[in-house]
Order: C-alpha cells, then structure tokens, then sequence
C-alpha cells in the first residue's frame, strides 16, 4: 500500500515540478571598488537563456525550469565567473567580478583623457551606449546627444560627409584622437568622418573635453578635443554578424570578430564594414567601405599593439547646397554637376564624384615596469590619396595655364572641361608620455609628440570638349604643403586634503609650416610660418562628500591658421595665431539613481579668425582677424534612473556668443568695390543660444527597449550680421529606437532593431552658405542650404556568436 501510494504523489509531483518556473535575478558589481557594472553579459551555458545587467548592473532571467544550470557572467576587463547554479526556488545573487591580471588598453590613452579628480568639463560615452546610438551614420550622429553637440549632414541622412561643432566651435577647431594619436589633417585642422566609415563599430569608449580641456597631441584643442579609444580585445572569442537597410536605398553590412586572450596573453580583433546609400539630396550617393585589424599582445605589466584601419569613399557631390528660394519647391535640388548639352537639355555628369582612400597604422606600447610608474610609447603613419572629379562648362584656358585654341581665322578661348584635384598625403609621428603616481594623491605626467605631414595638391584635366596644349598627366596647378609640429607637456595633480585637489598643466608647442608652389587659380603660394605656443592650464575641485563636487579651472589656447587661411589671404596680408582664454566653473551632484550637473563658461578669444565678407584680389572670400569675441553659457545635464524601467538622460545649454567692434565688407556690384558696414556687437555665425537633448528609454521587458531622442537648436545666423534674412531656422527633431533580444540556444545573442528617424517629419535645415552683394542698390544674396530628410527609417539585425 505504501508504495503504491509512494508512486502515485510521485507520479502527481514530476509534472507538477517540472512546470514550475523561477526567476534568477542578481546584481553585478566590481569586486574591488563595488561599482556596479553595466552591460554584463550573464548566460546558461549550453540553454536559451540569458541576459544583460542594465545601468544599475541588475539582471532578471524569468520562466526558469528547476534544475542545475552552468552560469557564466562576463565582462570586458574582468575574469569571467563560472559556477553551478540550483534553482528550486526564486534566487537572487550578487556576484563580484575580478579585474583581469592582464594590461588594459586604457592605459595607452590615460595621459590625454581625465577623470572626476581633473576641474575639467567632459562627457564620456560607453561601448553599450555607443552601440545604441550607432545605425550607420557617422560619428557626428553618434555624438549629437551629448551637450552642446549640433551635428550636420551634406547628403541629409548622416552618412557620407558630415560635420559637428561644439558650444559653436567648428571642426577645424576640435582635437580630435584616436588612441591619443591625431586624427585632424594638420593642414586643413579638419576631420573628414566619411574617410573612416562605421568606425563607431570598432569604438570601445569616446571622451568629449569641452572648453580648451587638458594637453593634447596634434591640433590645438580650441573648443573641445574629442578622445576615441578603439575596441577592446575581448576575453572571450566570438562574431558579430550586422546586416540593416532603410530609406533611400540605404544597406549596412558589417562582420567583425575577436579571438579573445590567449592564454599567454596574445589576441586579433577586426571588422570589415560596408555602406551604401543614395541619400536625401537628388544624386548624394555613398558607397563606403572599411576595415579595422589588430593584434595584440597583453602581458601583466607590458601591452603592445597593432592597429591597422582604412576607408574607401565614393560620394556624389552634395555640398553646394539648396538655393534658399527652392527650398518649398525642391527641397532635394542638387546643383553639382548640371550642365547644357550641344541640344539645350539640362544634364548632370554623373561621375561627379569625391573619390578618396585613407589608411592609418598605429604601433602602441605601453610598460609599467612598477605599481606606480607607467610608460606609453606610439608610432603612427596615416597615408590618403585620391581627387574629386568636376564638369566644368565653359572654362575658359587661361585659368587652366593653356593657351587659346586657334582654328584657321577663329580663337576659342572656352571649352568644356572635366577636372579632377587630387590630394596625395602622408602623415607621421610618434607620442610618448610618462605618467608617476606616488600615491592615490599625487600624480605627474609628462608626455608629447613630433609628427610630420607631407600635403599635395595637384590638378589636371581628364577631358576637354576642344582640347587644347594639355594631356590627362600634365598637372595645371600644384603645390606641396609641409608642416612638423613639436609638443612637449607636464600635469600634475595633488590632493592636498580630502576635500581639495589642485592640478596644473603646461604645454609647449612649436609649429613649422611652408607651402610651396601654384594653387588652382595660378597664384603663386610660397610661404613660410614659424609658432612657438605656450599654452598654461590649472584648477581645482572641492569635494564636499562622496556625492558632490565642485569644480573650476582657467585654460589658455593659441591655434595657428590653416592652409585655407593662408592660401587665400590677400596680398600684404597674413593671418595671425588666435588665442583663447577659458574659464570654467562647474558643479556635480550624484546619487545611486540621479545625477545632475551643471557648468558655467567663459571663452574670451583674441584675433579669432572669422569671415567678414571680405575677399581677395582674385574675388574669394577670406577669414580676418577679430580682435575681440567671446562665448559665454550654461551647460546642465541630469540622468535619471526613475524606475526599474524606465531610464532619463537630458542636457541643455544657454549661450551667448558675440564679436565685439566687426567691420564687415559687402560687393557692391554697382561700384565694382567693397562697402563696409560696422557694428558694435554681433552674433558668431553658427551659434545657436539654445541647444536641449532628451533621451527617454523604458525597457518593458528584459528583451525589449524602446528608445526615444528628441533635439532641439536654436536659431543660428548663417553669416556675422545678425541678420535674420541669412540665417537657420530653430528645428525640433525626434528619434525612435526599438530593440528587441532573441535568446536562441548556441548564439549569445539575437538584435533585432527597427529605428524612425525625424519621427514627426519635421522639415528643417542644419547647414548653410551665404554671399552677399549689392545690386541696383539693395542687397541680395547667393545661399546654398543643406536640409536634412524627413521621416525615414532602417531596420536590422545582429546576431553575437
């Protein structure tokens, strides 16, 4: 009878078990300093199930059968924890991670980047946060919800040429490395994102330092320096397959691996990546290609590492803009490469095409031959070759150094013509730096850089309807641009109390820059310039708790002229180094699940170089001296964590951006002379005195997110006047992100994701050109605006092995 009756409520209990269903849920923290870690990925090996923590390192696995399970959590830079779980019940856990024994890829860029105990203004965006944010469009998408951030796309849709500022300063004016190597082209100071596409895929961490920030390698942060740390091998070996497509014929491919460290300490990471897309604009296409290899070896006190990454970009040409009277009309109207054929149809060339390639190879080394000493050593060389290619309608000779062509009795003095100008570059160097920290309290770092570039320009003519004295090798122009730039730096940080820290930087810089030879419109460019900058840093933060801060440093800049400013100076005139001097004033509060802060700053220029309208004597327009202008706001940012679920980062900035005593020249076309207006205060072109971001994301469940990012810019005069007839509209712009997580027994994870760009289909403008003149005694004006698309989509798909 027992037994029977033992058989029975065993048979009766089984099903009865094995439908019940638990909960494992647990917390992730750092074993050492307790800091919750997110984007862990936690795992049942061998099952369907798994889970990433979110922003307070939390994870929820529901629907578990009882049973044993092997459990994995893993996270880049720490041991993996392995270990045989039981569940019979709900089970919480909270698992400590080890830092891994191995060096760390940080400390290569540890010299150039800083932390809370820096006085300086910065924000930082994560590997998680990065791949959020990151569709495919370039880097200044990925950017633009950081504060004071307004990003720009030529073709409309962020992918091929596009363009940031921060607090209004434009690209020639921000540092821009990668693994403290830089990335601005010495001559121009600009960063073509297009030239490295989708390189946000191979991109652990991002800094942002607003203001002048501390000493950096190559161009001279003049505004901000943005710092970019590539991809961090990972402990464990997997793929990445990434497959999208959306509006305007837009796919994005990409397939990128890492073998994980060995265990003597050896790893290969890489990705290949692919880009298309005809964009918004008529004929704004891009075909963009890119690569990302390195290998590595991690010792426990020594890290060296190769990098080799390149882009290869074709664009239509997009950046003459739309003429501000079509833009109800033909928003999308693209002028570059119209011209009439022999019958009076309006055509389009179509290999109007920017066509170019750009390599980079980065040798790092880093030592730390004791606890308290650190040594970093980089060797790089970046080479770019390529041209953009133009139909030129009745040229005519001369400006092409050729002779008319005669035929019998008649002289032809213009032709059709296709040009194309090429630039052929060559970039190197090396960075060192020295970083001693006697104690948790005391740090000093000595660091610099000597790099070397090698510019030139050339062009020549592929195709002339009436060919004259030239051939497709004969160059019609070209000059060589040569420029060797010095830096050496020191910083030191001290923290005098618990409570007071002070910090110190000073930088030395030397610039030698010559240019030889003919430019495009046959004037001759020789010249030569010598700058020696001293460029002194110092602050303080006040730690009042472990949840307040407060923070205030005053930095000096000085920044050379580009090439742009030199080539096109007029005769007997020579632009001359701008200097900025910033302060900032900043104050930080956090707390388990809010965090607020806010920055006051106050950049006062001398001679910043802007355009006033004035041209050469050839007619171009060049950039003069300012004596005094400034920018002054206030930066507030919170992020907020008001549920579970529910995740709210917002930031705002209110500015005031002005040139003091601006003399500005307009063409008066009945005259043939230059008129001249004062005035005593104007506003800075492209500096809007509102800028807001907000991003709302709720997570319903474990496996789905839905992201909302709204953007809002002021009003931004497109020229130095202050003129609402040249200027940009404010514009409101919304982005909806979905993702939803696949668990599938033997892949770590499934994404798929559905993005809505311009959600409400606002329709706005985010760049714009502008030449001034007077005719028949009133003034009127050329523009060329850049909108951006409306409603538009893509959808996508990764899959993690």
């Amino acid at each position: 009878m027992f037994k029977k009756t033992s058989i029975f409520i065993f048979m009766v209990l089984v099903p009865y078990v094995a439908m019940t269903q638990y909960i494992l849920s647990g917390t992730v923290i750092d074993a050492t300093s307790g800091q919750r870690l997110a984007g862990a990925n936690v795992v049942i090996l061998n099952s369907p199930y798994g889970a990433v923590t979110n922003d307070a390192g939390y994870f929820s696995i529901k629907k578990l059968p009882w049973g044993n399970y092997p459990l994995k959590i893993s996270y880049v830079g720490y041991k993996s924890y392995i270990d045989t779980i039981k569940i019979d019940r709900n089970l919480y856990l909270k698992i400590e991670l080890q830092t891994v024994a191995h060096m760390q890829e940080e400390v290569m860029v540890k010299a150039t980047r800083v932390d809370i105990s820096v006085p300086t203004t910065f924000s930082e965006l994560h590997r998680k946060e990065i791949r959020k944010l990151n569709t495919g469009r370039d880097l200044p998408y990925v950017l633009q919800m950081s504060p004071s951030v307004v990003a720009s796309s030529d073709a409309g849709t962020g992918i091929g040429y596009t363009s940031l500022r921060i607090r209004g300063t434009d690209m020639t004016r921000i540092n821009v490395m990668v693994n403290g190597i830089p990335l601005n082209d010495p001559e121009s100071q600009q960063v073509y994102w297009v030239d490295l596409p989708d390189f946000a895929s191979s991109t652990d961490n991002i800094q942002i330092q607003r203001g002048v920030g501390t000493s950096v390698n190559g161009a001279g942060a003049f505004g901000a320096s943005i710092n970019l740390l590539s991809t961090k091998i990972s402990d464990e070996p997997q793929t990445i397959i990434h497959a999208s497509g959306g509006s305007f014929n837009t796919l994005r491919n990409y397939i990128s691996f890492s073998t994980g460290k060995s265990s003597s300490g050896f790893a290969l990471d890489g990705r290949l990546s692919r880009i298309t897309s005809d964009g918004y604009i008529d004929r704004a296409s891009a075909n963009l290609k890119s690569f990302f290899l390195s290998g590595g070896y991690y010792g426990k006190k020594s890290l060296l590492r190769i990098n080799i990454m390149g882009g290869k970009e074709i664009t239509y040409q997009a950046w003459e803009g739309v003429p501000s009277e079509l833009l109800d009309k033909w928003r999308t109207f693209n002028p570059a490469g119209l011209y009439t054929n022999e019958y009076g149809d309006t055509l389009y060339y179509k290999n109007q095409i920017d066509d170019y390639q750009q390599d980079h190879y980065q040798l790092l080394y880093s030592l730390s031959p004791s606890s308290n000493i650190t040594l970093n050593l980089a060797a790089h060389y970046t080479h770019g070759f390529g041209y953009y290619e133009s139909f030129r309608e009745d040229a005519k000779y001369s400006k092409y150094a050729l002779p008319d062509l005669i035929i019998g009795n008649d002289t032809i003095r213009k032709t059709d013509l296709i040009n194309r100008k090429h630039l052929d570059n060559d970039f190197a160097g090396t960075t060192f730096s020295f970083i001693y920290e006697k104690n948790p309290r005391w740090r000093f770092t000595l660091g610099g850089a000597y790099n070397y570039y090698k510019g030139q320009h050339f062009g020549r003519i592929i195709w002339a309807r009436y060919a004259s004295a030239s051939f497709p090798e004969n160059d019609y122009y070209r000059n060589e641009g040569i420029k060797k730039d010095f830096n050496i730096y020191g910083k030191a940080s001290w923290e005098m109390t618990k409570y007071l820290s002070w910090f110190a930087d000073m930088q030395y810089r030397r610039v030698d820059y010559k240019i030889e030879g003919i430019h495009d419109d046959q004037r001759r460019l020789d010249q030569s310039h010598l700058f020696n900058f001293f460029n002194p840093k110092a602050g303080m933060n006040i730690s009042f708790n472990e949840r307040q801060r407060l923070y205030l440093s005053l930095a000096v800049a000085n920044r050379e002229p580009s090439r742009d400013n030199y080539r096109d100076a007029d005769e007997g005139y020579t632009p001359q180094p701008e200097r900025l001097y910033d302060l900032e004033l900043g104050y930080e509060w956090s707390d388990t699940h809010l965090q607020f802060g806010t920055n006051f700053y106050w950049m006062q220029y001398k001679n910043q170089l802007v355009l006033t309208g004035k041209i050469n004597n050839v007619g171009d327009p060049i950039m003069m001296n300012v004596p005094d202008s400034y920018r002054a706001g206030i930066e507030l940012q919170g992020n907020a964590q008001l549920a579970p679920s529910l995740h709210l980062i917002a930031n705002l900035t209110l500015s005031r951006n002005k040139i003091k005593n601006l003399t500005e020249y307009v063409d008066n076309w009945d005259t043939g002379d230059q008129q001249s207006i004062y005035y005593k205060e104007t506003d800075i072109s492209f500096s809007p005195p509102v800028i807001a971001g907000l991003s709302i994301q709720y997570m319903p469940l474990q496996s789905l997110t839905f992201m909302l990012q709204s953007k809002y810019v002021g009003k931004q005069y497109i020229d130095n006047s202050s003129s609402n007839e040249r200027k940009l509209h404010p514009y409101f712009v919304s982005d909806l992100r979905i993702d939803y997580s696949l668990s599938i027994p033997y892949i770590r994870n499934m994404n798929l994701f559905f993005v809505v760009n311009n959600i409400f289909d606002h329709k706005y403008e985010s760049n714009a050109w502008v030449y001034s003149y007077i005719y028949e005694n009133q003034r009127r004006k050329m523009d060329g605006y850049f909108p951006q698309a409306g409603i538009h989509f893509i959808a996508g798909l990764e899959i993690t092995l």
